[in-house]
């Protein structure tokens, strides 16, 4: 028998988009990388310009950088394959994967997964292309193991036979959503990102990145102006607070439309993350206050926020946009008062260094 299962988290902080789950799952499957999570998404950004979509998918508001779809992460090393670049036929298929997972490589790849039996998208009887991160085999059993959301609309573990995998990625339906496909890791055929962790770096955690993070955070300033290299400083966006004006105004435009919930559950996942780190700060004196038990009560309203535009996707009645825009005003304010006693505390903090290393 051969086998091999890579390291996984199959519980990572933000469970929105594909592109920001299947790299979180790989880094916390690894020890001592919590630092790094704790270090990053703290900014968020979102357009200025709104407007009203239909049943698509719409990333409205999302965690600035990405980090890994942006570009590449501190931790992991990438590789974006497609059939422009490697030739992949049902006869070199497996032999590949395996090769990859033998080798340490973690894969991500871009499937119409109404195709695969188990998941969230077959359960819903939805076309379309998702992304799946594959991280494991067993050649007795014949199977690769792969993290996606299940029938139970759950992130989880699936077992995809050798022989259902090598017909969903060549099918017929899948290789004409990527044709149609504009996204940048897909090619005419097929998309595959390589994902390999790197055991020689560390990252802990930095205090003065975070306090500065959090600082334009709270201001609303526009992070992108230190990565004009990446995306010409998002033009029309806005950033930090302000997302929440944004978000709003977006809700107001809506009566008795669909709306797309994953702005609303990012904002949560933003939250969590967020309290996490703050019990950090608490934890490791950078913080004298105690301010983790105030800011439960943010995540605990945007958990209700959560529910009621799943709620409101279900009745698509006016008063539950009325009654999210209340709540996220709420919100807003709550969070700033708590984030600023955070960061002048901290800023106290780090001028009481200052003078200490001068002294």
């Amino acid at each position: 028998m051969k086998k091999r299962i890579l390291p996984i988290c199959d519980n990572p902080p933000s469970l929105v988009y594909g592109h920001i789950i299947n790299p979180l799952s790989i880094i916390l499957g690894h020890e001592k990388t919590e630092g790094w999570v704790l270090n990053n998404y703290i900014q968020l950004c979102a357009p200025s310009t709104v407007k009203k979509y239909g049943e698509e998918d719409v990333e409205f508001l999302n965690f600035y950088p990405k980090y890994f779809s942006d570009f590449e992460s501190y931790l992991l090393r990438t590789h974006n394959l497609t059939d422009e670049i490697l030739k992949l036929s049902p006869d070199n298929l497996l032999d590949n994967m395996i090769n990859w997972i033998d080798n340490g490589y973690y894969i991500e790849t871009f499937l119409n997964e109404i195709e695969i039996d188990g998941t969230a998208l077959n359960e819903s009887k939805k076309t379309r292309l998702n992304e799946q991160l594959f991280f494991g085999y067993d050649s007795d059993s014949e199977i690769f193991k792969m993290l996606a959301f299940n029938d139970k609309h759950h992130l989880g573990i699936i077992d995809v036979p050798f022989t259902k995998f090598k017909e969903v990625f060549f099918s017929e339906v899948g290789q004409k959503l990527c044709k149609e496909s504009d996204w940048i890791s897909v090619g005419e055929e097929y998309g595959v990102v390589l994902y390999k962790f790197r055991d020689d770096v560390r990252c802990d955690f930095n205090i003065r990145s975070v306090r500065s993070q959090l600082n334009e955070y709270l201001k609303g300033y526009n992070s992108a102006i230190h990565f004009t290299w990446l995306n010409n400083e998002k033009i029309d966006f806005v950033f930090g607070v302000n997302v929440y004006d944004s978000l709003i105004k977006w809700l107001d435009l809506h009566e008795d439309e669909y709306i797309d919930n994953r702005s609303i559950f990012g904002l949560w996942d933003h939250k969590k993350i967020m309290l996490e780190r703050i019990k950090y700060l608490e934890a490791n004196n950078y913080l004298q206050n105690r301010y983790s038990d105030e800011y439960e009560v943010i995540v605990k309203k945007m958990d209700n926020i959560r529910l009621q535009i799943m709620k409101y996707n279900m009745i698509r009645k006016r008063s539950a946009i009325d009654s999210m825009i209340k709540n996220l005003l709420l919100v807003k304010d709550i969070e700033v008062e708590i984030l600023g006693a955070i960061v002048q505390e901290l800023n106290q903090l780090e001028l009481e260094n200052v003078a200490l290393r001068g002294a």
